[in-house]
C-alpha cells in the first residue's frame, strides 16, 4: 500500500469512529427523558360516601396489562 492510502485509510476510520460515537451519544439523550413518574390522587368511598381506610387500589396500564397494587392510608 501507498503512504497516502494508509493514511486516508485512517482518516476515513476515524471519521467512521467519531461519527457512530456522536450518533450514539445523542442517541442516548431521548432514553433519559422516558422517566415513569406521576401520582394519583383520590379518596375511596363506599355507596353512601364514606371513606373506606385500608381499602386495596389496583392500577393497570391497558397497554401493556401492568398491574401496581396498594393499600390507600389516611391522611
Amino acid at each position: 500500500m501507498k503512504r497516502m492510502a494508509v493514511s486516508s485509510l485512517i482518516g476515513r476510520t476515524w471519521l467512521a469512529v467519531t461519527a457512530a460515537m456522536l450518533l450514539a451519544l445523542l442517541g442516548v439523550a431521548p432514553l433519559r427523558a422516558q422517566v415513569d413518574a406521576g401520582a394519583i390522587l383520590g379518596t375511596v368511598t363506599d355507596a353512601s360516601g364514606s371513606a373506606v381506610h385500608g381499602a386495596t387500589v389496583t392500577l393497570t396500564n391497558e397497554g401493556t396489562s401492568a398491574a401496581l397494587s396498594t393499600v390507600n392510608s389516611r391522611r
